[in-house]
């Protein structure tokens, strides 16, 4: 079976969008960043960061 995809009804990412998905992208040190699409659109941007601890770290103090 295959799936056509129709890459007509694309639309253009605005620069103001692209700066928050940088933005995301710059905030997060050990992470994740999704980006969530619906009908060809971001509608939400998800950040996860996760907080790394090393034992006897002196940096850490």
């Amino acid at each position: 079976m295959e799936i056509k995809q129709d890459k007509t009804n694309f639309t253009k990412i605005d620069e103001q969008m692209v700066a928050k998905i940088v933005q995301a992208i710059q905030s997060v040190r050990y992470g994740c960043i999704q980006i969530v699409i619906h009908n060809s659109e971001i509608v939400q941007i998800e950040k996860t960061e996760k907080m790394r601890f090393e034992k006897n770290c002196m940096k850490c103090k």
